[in-house]
């Protein structure tokens, strides 16, 4: 093989290399993209799902906000909570218990009429 032909060879390799390497980013970029947006479907599958557990959009809603209240007070409540079960508003434990049937029967001798929904859950870790 004469020196010239070599030399084209070695600059088809490199350049083929170079594509190759562009291709792997590419999919690894792809990839990344494809997997937020399957995240994304997934999450708006489990609210589409959550929001038929619920009599109305307002007793979703109100559910809602209170797991975010939950959510942020939940190493809070550990220390004094652990393992019950809480009737939690508004940022507040307003009754708890061991036996979650027996807060369930309080929470609706207690609860509000009006008060289409209330959030009842187990303090975990």
């Amino acid at each position: 093989m004469n020196p010239k032909t070599q030399q084209q060879e070695k600059k088809s390799s490199i350049a083929l290399n170079w594509i190759e390497k562009e291709l792997d980013n590419l999919r690894e970029e792809n990839l990344e993209v494809l997997l937020e947006i399957r995240e994304k479907i997934d999450q708006i599958i489990k609210e589409k799902q959550l929001e038929k557990l619920y009599p109305d959009s307002e007793s979703y809603q109100y559910t809602q906000q209170q797991a975010l209240l939950f959510e942020e007070k939940r190493s809070q409540l550990l220390s004094k909570y652990s393992g019950k079960y809480v009737w939690f508003e508004d940022g507040n434990v307003i009754d708890f218990d061991n036996d979650e049937e027996a807060l369930l029967i309080r929470v609706i001798e207690q609860k509000n009429p009006s008060q289409k929904s209330v959030f009842v859950t187990k303090v975990t870790p």
